[in-house]
């Protein structure tokens, strides 16, 4: 089982996360995979391994809604291993 789960934006969904998040992802889209990419790799080169999740922006804003939290990465991280790890059971 992967250590560590990344959020994965499909490039339909991508301008509705900008809604969500603003600026904090950046306005391309290649521009966040770039990121995401280099996140994934020091991920692996430190002996750890990674999976990304498919994450959609209607199901984030539930999350968000649910828990009253903010729009921000670190929410969005702990969506995605809330997510990981109910499809893992």
């Amino acid at each position: 089982m992967p250590n560590v789960f990344v959020p994965y934006i499909s490039e339909d969904d991508y301008p509705a996360f900008r809604d969500i998040l603003g600026f904090q992802i950046p306005r391309a889209r290649e521009d966040w995979l770039e990121s995401q990419w280099a996140k994934i790799s020091a991920i692996y080169l430190i002996g750890r391994s990674a999976a990304e999740i498919i994450v959609s922006p209607s199901e984030f804003a539930e999350h968000l809604r649910e828990r009253n939290a903010p729009p921000d990465l670190q929410e969005l991280d702990n969506f995605v291993f809330e997510k990981a790890t109910r499809v893992l059971q």
